[in-house]
This record gives structure tokens, C-alpha cells and sequence, in this order.
């Protein structure tokens, strides 16, 4: 009774589907339902029905052997898969590793060492990473923002190298205009003052030619020049200030030109060459125009010290010309006074002593003329200084004495005689 409910069972009738098995289990049933339960039902002795069980069994047994074969057959394909998986999970985890390293940890060390190059300011190095993953977005916004970097370090570098020269320049240029006006004030002869000034100039600036033109009383046409190249003069005192050498030459150019003149007087020009297609920049304007006010400065104060001079000199020639008119114009006098009285008793003299007297009063009189002759030179007023303004001057009154126009064929350089030494040319001159 319990094979009749397992016959029927339905995880048997399933399991038989599964394996293919389904005939071979009718069979069975159909032989059971058919024969050997029948045949157990009546039969009398277990020999009667023995065979027909053995049959069944063997039936039975073929069903099972082709359960367990299925089974068996199943289970080496599990096996098989099992090592299937197997083998494919070691080859996905070594596709895995190469992938991440390839994808993940190679980009990743450009981008640590990329990192690291940005932080010492390097950037030059770039992230070579290819596809669309997010490595590849990382490292191509780290390449543009490398390179922003370095576009924006490089234009910061250059204004810092802009600023830095700029300073440079500003700092030779106060260095310069200090040592200028040190050596404009200084008490050596006005050559050794501006020629180096205008060579210091000329390295500081785009002007070349520089060449300064100090005129005498105002008077354009008679001037003194003072340029950075050295001449045979300068040889001849042994200066060694300007540069020796001829300059490379300079095709075309704009002639400026700086006027140095204040409220009152033209004291001079300055002028200087600059290249075509060039201009000053505002700082060697300023240069210039302060080093020009230096200059005026430096004339105007020379001419005011020559003129000091001048008056001093003056002075003190009035007052010899005063002692001189108070003590030897009064003897000289007195003597010829004498003189006269003594040859007011001229039958009382014997011939010998009215020849003695005549000569003593011709003496006497030759003394008074030349002391006459002093006491004007010293008292020429010099209205200008120089020599040339007092020749001038004695041009005109000799014109106006004589009634004949008398010429001045002057040719000296300006200022080459000193105000102390002028006098006494002018008193040649004038004797002459």
C-alpha cells in the first residue's frame, strides 16, 4: 500500500519529467496497475508471484540506474561549471587588476605626481590619460588648470620683471640726478661739471648728440658748448671725462630741445637726438626736465656768483682808487705846488736847478697822468661780467670821444676769462 502512494507521488512524477524517465515510470505503473498488483492480490504462494517481482524490481532498478546516471551527469556539469566559474572569476580578477591598474592606478600616480609638480611651481608636466571615465576628466581639468597656472605665473613674472626693472631704472635715476646735482654744485671749472652729467644722461636715455650750448648775456650766436664726445681741448688739459672714440653713427632722428631759462634770463640751450619711431617714456621725461631745471639752476647761481664776484672786485678797486686819490693825488699836489713855487723864484736859481725843476714838474706831471690814467681804470663800472660786455663798452665811448666808429673783432670762447683777470685786460686794451 505504500509503493501504491509513492507510485503516484508528484516530486517522483517531477523528477521523472526532469531526467526524461516519464516512459519508463508508465511502464512501471502500467506493469503494477496491470499485472503485479493483480497478481499479489491473488496469488497463494510467494513462488507464484515471484517472478513478476523480480521483474518489477528490475525495472525499478533500470529507473533508478538512469536516475543516477542523469544525477551523476548533472553533477559533472555542475563540476565543470563550477570550474568554469572558477577559472572565469580568476580571469575577471586579473582583467580586473590589469583594468584598475591601467585605469585607476597609473592615471592616478600622473595625478599625484602632477599634484606634486604644481606644488613646486612645475608646469610643465601633463597628464597623459586616455577615454572617458572620470580620470580622464580629472587629469584633462588638471592639464587646463596647469596650464592657466602657468600662463597666469608667467604674465605675474613678467609684470615682477616689468615692476623690478622699472624700479631699477628709477632707483639709477634718482641715483643719478643725486650724484648730478653733487657735481653741478661742486667748485671745479664748469667743463668737468657737465660733461660728465650729459654722458650719464645719454646712458640713462634713448637721446644720443646731447649737447648743451651756455650762452654769454643772452646772446645766441655767442655761446659756449659743452657735448659728451671729447675734443683736442679736452686733450690738451689732459680730460679724460668724456668718452674717447667715435660713436656709432645714428641714421635720422628727431632734433629736441630744452631751454634753460627761468623768470628773468636765458642762461642756455639743451639739445639732443632722438631716433625716429622712438619716444621718451614718462619717467626719462622727467629725468630730462629735472635734470634741465638742475642746470638752470646751476647757470643761474654761476652767474650769480659772478656777478657777487664782479662787485666784490668792483669794491675793492674803488676803494684802492679812493686811497690812492686821498694819499698820492694829494702828494703828487703838493708837489707840484712846491715845484711851481720853487720856480716862481726864478732869477734866484742858478740854471742848473730851473733844469732840474722843469724836469721834476714834467715828472711830476707824467706821474699825475698815469695816476689819472689808474684812478679811471679802477673805476670802470662793469655793467655785465666778462670781458666782452666792458670791451663793448669801451668800444662805444671811444666811438662817442672820437666821432669815428671804433669795431670790437672779439673771438675769445665765453667765459674764458675770469672776472679778476678781465680788469686788466680791459686796461691794456684801453691804453692801447
Amino acid at each position: 500500500m505504500k509503493w501504491s502512494k509513492r507510485r503516484f507521488s508528484p516530486e517522483l512524477t517531477r523528477a521523472a519529467k526532469r531526467d526524461g524517465q516519464q516512459a519508463q515510470l508508465k511502464a512501471l505503473q502500467d506493469y503494477w496497475h496491470t499485472e503485479l498488483a493483480p497478481g499479489l492480490a491473488h496469488a497463494q504462494t510467494p513462488d507464484a508471484v515471484a517472478q513478476d517481482v523480480t521483474r518489477f524490481v528490475g525495472g525499478l532498478d533500470k529507473l533508478v540506474t538512469a536516475f543516477d546516471h542523469t544525477t551523476e551527469l548533472r553533477i559533472e556539469r555542475v563540476v565543470l561549471l563550477h570550474r568554469l566559474m572558477a577559472v572565469f572569476m580568476a580571469l575577471l580578477l586579473v582583467f580586473t587588476i590589469i583594468w584598475l591598474r591601467v585605469r585607476l592606478l597609473e592615471p592616478w600616480k600622473q595625478l599625484l605626481s602632477m599634484a606634486r609638480a604644481v606644488s613646486q611651481r612645475d608646469f610643465t608636466q601633463r597628464a597623459h590619460i586616455s577615454g572617458r571615465n572620470e580620470m580622464a576628466a580629472l587629469g584633462s581639468a588638471l592639464n587646463n588648470m596647469s596650464e592657466e597656472l602657468a600662463e597666469s605665473y608667467a604674465v605675474l613674472e613678467q609684470r615682477v620683471q616689468e615692476k623690478t626693472a622699472g624700479l631699477e631704472h628709477k632707483n639709477q635715476i634718482l641715483s643719478f640726478l643725486w650724484q648730478a646735482n653733487r657735481r653741478l654744485h661742486s667748485q671745479v671749472p664748469l667743463c668737468e661739471r657737465l660733461s660728465p652729467v650729459l654722458n650719464g644722461l645719454q646712458n640713462l636715455t634713448l637721446l644720443h648728440d646731447i649737447e648743451l650750448r651756455v650762452y654769454d648775456l643772452e646772446d645766441e650766436d655767442n655761446h659756449q658748448e659743452f657735448t659728451c664726445q671729447s675734443n683736442a681741448s679736452c686733450d690738451e688739459k689732459g680730460c679724460h671725462l668724456c668718452p674717447r672714440g667715435t660713436l656709432p653713427a645714428i641714421d635720422g632722428g628727431i632734433t629736441l630741445k630744452w631751454r634753460l631759462t627761468d623768470a628773468h634770463t636765458q642762461y642756455g640751450i639743451l639739445l639732443a637726438t632722438l631716433p625716429n619711431g622712438r619716444h621718451l617714456s614718462h619717467d626719462q621725461q622727467q629725468l630730462v626736465d629735472t635734470l634741465v631745471e638742475q642746470l638752470t639752476a646751476t647757470l643761474a647761481l654761476d652767474r650769480h656768483q659772478e656777478r657777487q664776484q664782479q662787485l666784490i672786485v668792483m669794491e675793492e678797486r674803488a676803494t684802492i682808487a679812493r686811497e690812492l686819490h686821498d694819499s698820492i693825488a694829494q702828494s703828487l699836489s703838493c708837489m707840484k705846488m712846491q715845484v711851481s713855487c720853487l720856480q716862481m723864484q726864478g732869477d734866484a736859481l742858478s740854471d742848473n736847478c730851473r733844469e732840474l725843476l722843469s724836469q721834476i714838474r714834467n715828472e711830476l706831471n707824467a706821474s699825475w697822468a698815469q695816476l689819472r690814467e689808474l684812478l679811471t681804470t679802477f673805476r670802470l663800472q662793469l655793467t655785465e661780467p666778462g670781458l666782452r660786455p666792458a670791451l663793448e663798452a669801451s668800444c662805444q665811448e671811444y666811438s662817442a670821444r672820437f666821432g669815428f666808429t671804433v669795431k670790437l673783432d672779439y673771438q675769445l670762447p665765453p667765459r674764458l676769462v675770469p672776472s679778476h683777470q678781465a680788469i686788466h685786460l680791459l686796461q691794456i686794451a684801453r691804453e692801447a
